[in-house]
């Protein structure tokens, strides 16, 4: 399943409803690609599914002050074997994502190391179109509490895949991570 990002009203319903559909045609594991994804709106929903309970990410605000979000109770009600793919432009949200998942132990992570630009920026824009942004949180791991800001989350193992892939239209991350799942 490819999440492209993290919208506002949640990928939850959409990534149940395809990971649902691949179990009533026998999926034995599941691959979720966020490559490329830049983020979006935190979606504790999605992760919840993986990690039922717990919590799935911790934000710390610049006056030191750490919020956590926890999951909502509601997850799959079987898992299958898991990998997510990561690259080099998956960042903020996908990467909370993809660290929540890993540090639970519920998937296995094929990939690049993520973007390393997890957290919270507030936009203001100026009357004469031009903006800033400020970042003003900085996401944690959910288990370890190391900062995911300026670090990013390293896979479990690491694949490359190059422009010349790309052009030739392999994907030796994908690859790697089918192998992962082959029995």
């Amino acid at each position: 399943v490819r999440v492209r990002n993290f919208v506002d009203d949640g990928v939850r319903p959409a990534l149940e409803a395809a990971l649902a559909g691949f179990e009533r045609q026998g999926a034995r594991g599941w691959i979720i690609d966020i490559r490329g994804n830049p983020g979006g709106r935190l979606d504790t929903d999605a992760i919840s599914l993986w990690v039922p309970d717990g919590v799935v990410v911790r934000d710390r605000g610049r006056g030191g002050l750490v919020e956590e979000f926890r999951a909502n109770g509601d997850g799959f009600d079987a898992l299958r074997p898991t990998v997510v793919l990561t690259d080099h432009r998956t960042g903020s949200v996908a990467e909370v994502f993809a660290a929540a998942l890993q540090e639970y132990g519920v998937a296995y992570i094929i990939g690049a190391r993520t973007n390393g630009c997890a957290g919270f920026t507030d936009v203001r824009e100026f009357g004469d179109g031009s903006s800033m942004a400020v970042t003003t949180h900085v996401n944690l791991g959910p288990v370890s509490n190391a900062e995911l800001n300026g670090v990013g989350v390293v896979p479990d193992l690491q694949v490359a895949r190059t422009e010349a892939d790309i052009a030739s239209l392999r994907d030796p991350q994908l690859d790697a991570a089918i192998a992962h799942l082959a029995p």
